[in-house]
């Protein structure tokens, strides 16, 4: 079956090419994600040739570029790190070791994401001065509990048979944990990486508050300056850049993750 008669919510049989819907059947899941973004790119569209704005918004093109690359690398700092750490405390905690102490443990990650981020961003500053260090280490703090967390969950929901069958098998527990419990739960460490770092994209402007550039420049001084144009010539791009992250996420995560334990293949 095509993903298209897989992803149909009424009949199973898929569409012929260029076939219409027939009355009182509902669209495919891509067909309705396919006429929402048609949607949104004509009203940009009509918006663009009623209004002077995008002109207007055009016009800081340059500093779009130049603190667009410096958010990029905010981003790809902090949640590198993000992942770097937060995917080896997860496994660390799924141990039956720490089965006593992993939600205590990850309590304390939580509070990356309990304490609001702009508290995390000036209390870095207060120990780690001004700039990129602390304001990377802020994101960083606020990315960290969805990778820790889907990590951990996703390596505790491996099914007891396939470990039972993989250790009457003669495998080690490296062996184990390598071959099967961490590809039965990449899926799920996927889910909360493409999580991570939206929430890190959508984060970063903040870290223009303590000296570490990025759009947040264009944002808040627009704000500041009551100028709409420079505001949105930072929300927009940063807006999109989340978007095309989850977007290049996703794709990596249908095409990483083995068929025959990824529901999306």
């Amino acid at each position: 079956m095509s993903d298209v008669g897989k992803a149909w919510t009424g009949r199973a049989a898929p569409l012929a090419g260029g076939q219409a819907l027939a009355a009182g059947r509902p669209l495919p899941v891509p067909g309705v994600a396919v006429l929402l973004w048609l949607l949104l790119a004509a009203a940009a569209v009509l918006w663009g040739l009623a209004s002077d704005m995008p002109v207007e918004i055009l016009s800081y093109q340059e500093d779009i570029v130049f603190l667009g690359i410096q958010h990029v690398e905010l981003v790809a700092w902090a949640g590198g790190l993000a992942i770097l750490t937060g995917v080896p405390a997860g496994a660390l905690l799924s141990r039956p070791a720490f089965r006593r102490s992993a939600e205590l443990v990850l309590q304390v990650f939580n509070l990356g994401t309990t304490i609001p981020t702009l508290a995390v961003l000036a209390l870095s500053m207060t120990v780690l001065g001004i700039g990129t260090v602390p304001s990377v280490f802020g994101l960083w703090a606020a990315t960290l509990l969805p990778i820790v967390r889907n990590t951990y969950a996703g390596l505790r929901n491996v099914p007891t048979p396939l470990i039972e069958a993989a250790r009457g098998m003669g495998m080690t527990a490296g062996q184990v944990f390598w071959r099967v419990e961490l590809p039965n739960a990449l899926f799920i460490i996927f889910g909360g990486v493409r999580t991570a770092l939206s929430i890190c994209v959508g984060t970063a402007p903040l870290a223009f508050l303590i000296g570490a550039g990025g759009l947040g420049e264009l944002i808040f001084t627009g704000i500041a300056l009551n100028d709409l144009p420079m505001m949105l010539a930072g929300a927009i791009p940063t807006a999109l850049l989340a978007v095309l992250t989850d977007f290049a996420v996703g794709r990596l995560q249908i095409h990483l993750v083995p068929r025959g334990i990824n529901p999306l293949r």
